[in-house]
């Protein structure tokens, strides 16, 4: 009997229990404060991978951005290349181009000057003086004043017109007349009209008359300066 009382425990006192109990709890708030903050943790992880996920698709919208303006740079760098050689090009066929219209002008000019070596400018002949046909009476007063008695069925008169179309007021100075004809003879005599005592200047009812040649507008100001040349040297 006394071993068996000697063998047992003796059993705990307040104050080990109340120990125990403030151990325990210690350890549940410990856990619970644990848990509190694993689970903020986690929250806190499972934004922060969302926010890295968001910002990885942004970045992979960045970048096929960037890599679509790089395509589009080089595709612009060959164009521009391409443009600028082509300019290169064109601007070289251009300068071809502006010296072969030079070329064609002038040779234009010189062509309508030799066209218009067949017309002739009839300065002074009165108003009204031609009658119903122009080219008639031009026919005759070529024969009988310029041509000195040439019958008329040798040459005739293409087409006659005043210029401009519109008549001048009473007292006014007559139009011009623009006559058209293959005459040899009188491309020969309208250039140096004859000037003998005899037969004297051309006249039409009592009026001088004169005949011009009719050429370009820059081959007369061509002859006018090479005429204004030469007088500047004789006159030196």
């Amino acid at each position: 009997m006394g071993k068996q009382k000697m063998g047992k425990e003796a059993p705990a006192g307040p104050s080990q229990r109340d120990g125990m109990s403030e151990k325990t709890g210690g350890t549940e708030a410990l856990t619970q404060h644990t848990e509190v903050i694993l689970a903020a943790i986690q929250d806190s992880k499972t934004a922060l991978q969302s926010q890295i996920a968001m910002l990885a698709g942004e970045v992979g919208l960045l970048r096929d951005d960037h890599n679509k303006l790089k395509d589009r740079v080089k595709a612009t760098e060959v164009t521009m290349q391409e443009t600028t050689s082509q300019v290169k090009t064109l601007t070289q066929k251009l300068a071809l181009m502006v010296n072969e219209l030079r070329t064609l002008a002038s040779k234009v000019e010189d062509a309508e000057s030799r066209s218009r070596c067949h017309n002739i400018r009839l300065v002074g002949v009165p108003e009204r003086a031609e009658g119903p046909s122009i080219e008639l009476y031009i026919e005759t007063w070529l024969s009988e004043v310029v041509l000195r008695g040439t019958p008329t069925k040798f040459f005739s008169v293409e087409r006659a017109h005043r210029i401009p179309a519109v008549p001048p007021p009473p007292g006014a100075y007559p139009r011009p007349i623009t006559v058209n004809s293959e005459i040899d003879e009188l491309q020969r005599q309208r250039c140096s009209p004859p000037r003998d005592t005899q037969k004297g200047p051309l006249e039409n009812q009592g009026k001088r008359d004169k005949h011009i040649p009719r050429l370009h507008k820059s081959s007369t100001e061509t002859t006018g300066s090479i005429c204004h040349s030469q007088k500047k040297t004789l006159i030196q």
